[in-house]
């Protein structure tokens, strides 16, 4: 069966099982174009040669083609040949994702972009949104004489590109639009007669996310070639995608020490691990990024009182390789405002309590207040009037968790945290 996916999770440990962004007939196992419209020259399906190109390089002749004989896997290789054209011109054999463009008979002019330079409404792109660590695939060499060597070259880009870059009056300096690139050259002056796979690595240059991908290839690398006959073969291309390994996952989340404006977040060591990534804010969104330790327990400073916090950790167990963050939540308690004795206070009992809560109100004479019961994301659930020092409220038919008890007076406030079983 041909092979026109990326590397399968059994050959590389670790490979993500999210589908992955693949090469468009990258085995050439098909062939025929509708775009250009009636193109009917022998390039493989949404690949391309001079013969497609701009209206100077369709005068070449044709220099793709479906070889059912030197063939990798399954029925068809592409053979690209480097041959005797009009004018007195070599033309360079080539397959590409993109248009051949040969703005005048100068060799030195020509290009291959995604715009055609003849035809600017024709736009061939090759999307690709993924971000691989290589290209790879097999290919056969017959060099036509001294220096001449295979070249293939791939380019991850968003917008429209051109190859090589430098800009001409033909077209313009497309790299603000290049994420990656990468370049496979063969030994000059050297035939190989047997197939062997090549590897090209992506540099990457920016950490946006590409829209297409342009791969290039000619059996005459020097594009002011005078030499005929070289030729190249090439098969089964695909990219390969090498996901960091996953790391174990952080348990024994919790928060403790709360008080109005910190709180200390814990966690139980990973074993392996070589330090955690933590973050504590007002989402329960895992966040992008965090503030790297060593430790097992840090302090958080700064919180606003009253207010319902997100501590997140993942542990990193090598460069690169990270675990799944987890998150747990907690409220910070509120501030007391007291204008009289500082004796002031609220406590409840039992903590954690099942069906009935008792509220002691100390400090203030004359209790004068009102209670409220909250969940942790501010609805209340419950008000009462607190008009003696001792109050009981009821807690029958709501489910366990974490609830906030607020007594508000004239003069003092306080927010109490309670677990209910």
């Amino acid at each position: 069966m041909k092979l026109i996916s990326t590397l399968s999770a059994a050959l590389v440990l670790g490979l993500s099982a999210t589908a992955q962004t693949t090469i468009t007939n990258g085995g050439f196992e098909l062939w025929g174009n509708t775009v250009p419209a009636g193109d009917t020259h022998e390039e493989p399906t949404n690949w391309y040669s001079n013969q497609s190109g701009s209206s100077t390089a369709a005068l070449g002749g044709q220099t793709c083609f479906k070889d059912a004989t030197v063939v990798h896997s399954g029925s068809y290789s592409v053979r690209m040949e480097t041959i005797s054209g009009p004018f007195s011109t070599v033309i360079n054999g080539s397959v590409t994702t993109g248009v051949v463009d040969a703005p005048t008979i100068t060799k030195t002019d020509g290009y291959i972009g995604t715009v055609n330079y003849s035809t600017s409404s024709d736009d061939r792109r090759m999307s690709f949104t993924g971000r691989p660590d290589s290209l790879v695939g097999w290919y056969q060499y017959t060099s036509g004489g001294t220096g001449e060597q295979a070249k293939i070259r791939v380019i991850l880009h968003t917008g429209d590109y051109y190859d090589p870059e430098t800009p001409t009056t033909y077209h313009p300096d497309p790299t603000a639009n290049k994420i990656a690139d990468g370049l496979f050259l063969s030994t000059p002056s050297t035939s190989v007669s047997v197939w062997t796979r090549f590897s090209i690595p992506f540099t990457y240059v920016s950490a946006a996310s590409p829209a297409y991908i342009m791969i290039n290839a000619t059996p005459s690398a020097n594009q002011g070639t005078t030499i005929v006959g070289s030729k190249l073969w090439l098969d089964d291309l695909e990219v390969v995608y090498v996901t960091a390994a996953v790391c174990d996952t952080v348990m024994g989340l919790a928060a403790s020490t709360i008080t109005a404006s910190s709180a200390t977040i814990s966690w139980t060591a990973v074993s392996g691990a070589a330090g955690y990534i933590y973050a504590v804010d007002n989402s329960p969104t895992p966040p992008v990024s965090g503030t790297f330790t060593t430790a097992t327990s840090v302090p958080v400073t700064g919180l606003t009182s009253s207010t319902l916090y997100y501590a997140h950790v993942r542990d990193t167990c090598g460069p690169g390789n990270v675990s799944a963050w987890v998150t747990t939540s907690f409220p910070t308690t509120t501030s007391v405002h007291n204008s009289v004795a500082s004796g002031f206070s609220v406590t409840a009992f039992p903590n954690p309590v099942k069906d009935e809560l008792t509220i002691n109100i100390a400090g203030v004479e004359n209790v004068r207040g009102q209670i409220e019961l909250t969940d942790v994301t501010g609805r209340v659930l419950k008000t009462t009037t607190a008009d003696a020092a001792t109050v009981h409220m009821g807690m029958n038919g709501l489910p366990a968790g974490v609830y906030l008890v607020k007594y508000v007076d004239a003069k003092h406030t306080q927010t109490i945290k309670i677990n209910k079983q």
